[in-house]
Formats: structure tokens, sequence, C-alpha cells
């Protein structure tokens, strides 16, 4: 067993086998690795989704009201509304790859060095869309993190159900912008809201800001989705024993893909959230009682709006900012802990943004850790 696996490689010293012996097992090693199915690949090659909207409006089965057991509800909570979606590699981690090699190349020295590592979207707006900053900064460094999050995450959804589905425009130099927008945008609400031990530097006040934002749509929409709780848990039940075995059934898939009549309540929603002239900020006219960031997500949307084709660009460039930032602040016990489940893509991010000298504990032994004070008499 020790053989088939990449950890006698580390653990045997070099000069303590001969060279023959060990170019012969480097061949099995991989060979083995060739030969292992989808479910054993070092990345799982999905990414969980959590989306505030599908949260917001599906009502939770009625059974849900009787468990007060936190951990049995949230572990439910989670099976109802968190999907998983296989993506597409090769563009995906292609176009991740490529923003922080761009960033890589923005830090030649240590100061350059933490302020890549501190941006959060202000960055890339500045470099690649240094008109578009001025207007969209704001929604990056005035907020605190979690705010920040949830107020793209939300953007990104008004714009994503208001634009065309498939619009030629959405795709430069083969990237579908839009995609990478929408699947980075409910894998960082996932993040925050569902795996708060994992970036428990950032959670900030998210459950809060969530709450009060689903209450307002809530109130704002006046009315929710009919789900058929009964036939999802059925065909999630297939789906998971069809994994286990590994079924290769056509059209099994993780993703909960969303009815007819769900795009089209969301779309609605969406149009008429977008009609209300948000011009006034919450803040101001409501007081700082409510969390709620609908009609904050409502104004940044009108503002991506206005930049036509490249909003998508814009809006994926900065998810990738956000999360090298969730990344890099959480502890490395935490992402080799998501090793054994398969990783978790800000893992990878974390991994890479190590090797390419970016990452917060590199920093520290550089010089930005403590500093020791010596006082003389």
């Amino acid at each position: 067993m020790l053989v088939l696996s990449d950890w006698w490689i580390i653990i045997t010293p070099e000069q303590g086998i001969t060279k023959y012996l060990r170019s012969i097992l480097i061949r099995l090693l991989q060979f083995s690795t060739c030969t292992k199915d989808n479910s054993h690949c070092r990345w799982s090659q999905y990414m969980s989704k959590y989306n505030l909207l599908e949260r917001c409006f599906k009502d939770p089965p009625s059974i849900l009201k009787y468990i007060f057991i936190k951990g049995i509800k949230d572990a439910l909570i989670g099976f109802l509304y968190v999907a998983k979606k296989q993506v597409d590699e090769q563009l995906l981690v292609k176009f991740v790859i490529e923003e922080l090699q761009k960033k890589a190349k923005l830090a030649p020295d240590l100061k350059e060095t933490k302020e890549v590592n501190s941006a959060r979207g202000n960055l890339a707006l500045e470099n690649e869309f240094f008109l578009v900053s001025e207007y969209l900064n704001p929604w990056t460094v005035d907020v605190d993190y979690d705010e920040s999050v949830l107020i793209w995450h939300l953007a990104t959804d008004i714009c994503y159900w208001t634009s065309q589905e498939h619009g030629s425009t959405d795709n430069v130099d083969g990237m579908d912008y839009r995609s990478f927008s929408k699947w980075l945008s409910d894998y960082m609400s996932y993040l925050l809201l569902r795996q708060q031990s994992l970036v428990s530097l950032v959670v900030g006040m998210s459950e809060n800001r969530f709450e009060d934002t689903c209450a307002e749509a809530r109130k704002f929409m006046n009315k929710s989705l009919n789900v058929h709780w009964f036939s999802y848990i059925c065909a999630e039940t297939k789906k998971c024993l069809c994994s286990k075995l590994n079924c290769q059934t056509s059209g099994v898939e993780c993703e909960n893909h969303g009815t007819k009549e769900e795009e089209e309540f969301f779309k609605e929603f969406c149009i008429k959230v977008l009609k209300v002239k948000a011009h006034i900020p919450p803040i101001v006219a409501k007081g700082d009682k409510s969390k709620s960031v609908l009609f904050d997500a409502c104004r940044l949307a009108e503002q991506l709006k206005m930049f036509g084709s490249s909003q998508w660009e814009i809006t994926s460039k900065v998810w990738v900012e956000l999360l090298c930032y969730a990344a890099n602040r959480a502890s490395p016990r935490s992402h080799v802990a998501q090793l054994r489940r398969g990783g978790e893509l800000i893992t990878l991010v974390w991994l890479l943004m190590a090797h390419l000298g970016l990452g917060e504990r590199f920093l520290q032994n550089q010089g930005f850790g403590w500093t020791k004070l010596i006082i003389h008499k």
C-alpha cells in the first residue's frame, strides 16, 4: 500500500534505495495514479454552491421547525440547500492560475507582496479597469470583507438573471466569464456561510447580514417558491447512492439543476429589485439596525451593468481576489483537513499562492511577523 501512495517518496531517503529500483517504483506509482477512477482524484473537480436566493425563497420542510439540535438542523439545511457542481477544470483552474501568476508579477519585493496579499478586488480594478475602479472600489475596500462578499454575491445573481443566458459577448478569449462569476459567487457564499470553520477569520457578521437580507428579500417579493422536497430528497438520495457505487448512469450529477419555474421566479425578482431607485444608501434610509445588503447589491448591479459586456470579466477577477484573500487567512491546519475529502478549490489556491511566494506565512517568515523590541538603559 505504501508503494502505491506518494508518501514513500517523501519518507524514503534517496541514498537508502538504488536508482534503478527507485525508477521502477516511480513508474509503478504513475501507473497506479492513471488507473484510479475519478472518485480518487487529487481534487474532486466539484465545487460546492450555496445560493442566497435559493435559501431565501425555497421554504424548508415544515419538519425543520421541530428540530432543535443545532448540529442536526445545520446538517439537514446543508443537505437541502448545498449542491455540488462539476466544473470545467481546464478552463476555471487555468483562469485562476493565470490571475495568480499576474499577481505574482506585481510583487517583486515584500512591500508589493503585502499589498497584493491584502487585495480584496481593488487591485484587479485599479490595474486592469482603472476608470471602473472609481465606481466599484467602495464595494471592496470601504466595507467589511463578509459584507463585501454578500453584496457581490447578490449583485452577481441580479446581473446573471437579468442578462442573456448565452450571449457571445460573455466569452472573451475562450473564457466564459459569466459562468466563472456565477460559480465563484456561489462557492464563496458556501465558504462564508457553510464552511465557517475553514474561513473563521473573515466570517464577521455574515450570519446576521444573511438573515436580515433574506427577511428583506421575502418582504419585498411577498411570495416564495413551491418546492416538492420529497421528490428532491428521493432524487438526491439516488444520486448519492449511484456516486458511492460508481454507477455510470447517464445524467447522474451532483448538481441540483433549477427548474424552469425557479429560473422564472429568480428573473422576476431580479428585474423587480433593479427597478427600485436605491440611490440613497440603505444605512442612511434605515439606520444601522438592519444588516441587510439587498439594496446595496442592487446599487452595485446597476453600476456593473453600465459597463456592458465587460461586467463579467470585471466580476470574475474581483471574485478571484476575494477568494485569494480568504485562502490566505485560513489556517494551514484547516486546509490540510480538507485534503482527505478531495480538497477544496480554496486549498488549491492557498497552495499555489504559497508556491508563488504570496502566502501569508511566507511574508511572516520574511520579516512581517513579530518584531523583537530591545530597550537600552
